[in-house]
């Protein structure tokens, strides 16, 4: 499991992108595909996307709300 998550960690910051017009469905298939290790993978790209800098504000908020409403319903204003 674990070369799984190595093998796959960067897949969600991949993905998720404000402008990325196929997020949803790639969002899905990322999902579907990885439901043995779904959930740590989107643990890894959350912690890293609230412990980096990123340049593009609106960049870094889409991300944290995104994977913060993945994990449990909560955004960045609770």
């Amino acid at each position: 499991m674990v070369r799984l998550i190595v093998k796959n960690y960067g897949l969600p910051h991949y993905i998720c992108d404000y402008r990325n017009i196929n997020l949803d469905e790639e969002f899905e298939q990322f999902k579907s595909d990885n439901t043995d290790i779904f959930l740590e993978l989107i643990l890894l790209a959350w912690a890293d996307t609230l412990g980096s800098q990123y340049k593009n504000q609106e960049g870094l908020e889409f991300k944290i709300d995104f994977f913060a409403k993945v994990v449990g319903g909560f955004s960045n204003n609770h």
